[in-house]
Order: C-alpha cells, then structure tokens, then sequence
C-alpha cells in the first residue's frame, strides 16, 4: 500500500508543469540524462519483484570527483577500468590519463 501510494506521489510530482519547466531549466547534465528514464520507470522501480536491466545500470549516475581506478581479475585476466570524474573542473586531476 505504501508503495502504491509512493508510486502515486511520484508520477504525479514528475507530470506537475512546474518541476517539468524546472527540471528543463536545470545545468546537471547527470540529472539532464537519467531523470526522465528513472521516472517514466517508477512503477516497474517499485515492484517488489524488479530487477535492474543492463540499460538501468548504464543509466545510473554518482557523482564522482577525481581519478578512481577500479581493477577486476577474471581468471587469466586483469580488467583495469577508470572514473575520471566528470566535471570540467576536475579536468586537472586526470587529464593526465587520456593525453
């Protein structure tokens, strides 16, 4: 019930002209990609029984600063991937990687 009622909230909260206007006078580009795509999924988002699609992991989006190296072994084979926090102004910080 209480999900059913979030659900409600949501979607009317996300049609309300107002946070429609607001949300395309918004600079976030991590917000600009993935709120509608979240939104128009809330009801599938809030069943019990979900399971995130591959596109809703490619869609989620933190905030990252800086360079963080994340390293993965499966079995003979060493993947190295790296976050290279994607603000212009921590540019500085990992240009380095990618000259």
């Amino acid at each position: 019930e209480k999900v059913h009622l979030c659900k409600n909230k949501l979607e009317k909260l996300w049609n309300c002209p107002a946070i429609q206007h607001a949300y395309e006078r918004q600079t976030d580009p991590g917000i600009a990609e993935t709120m509608p795509y979240f939104m128009e999924k809330v009801s599938k988002i809030l069943n019990p029984s979900y399971l995130p699609t591959f596109e809703d992991f490619l869609k989620d989006c933190t905030r990252t600063s800086g360079l963080v190296e994340a390293r993965i072994r499966d079995g003979d084979i060493e993947y190295v991937t790296f976050d290279l926090g994607g603000a212009r102004s921590e540019r500085r910080k990992w240009i380095h990687c990618v000259s």
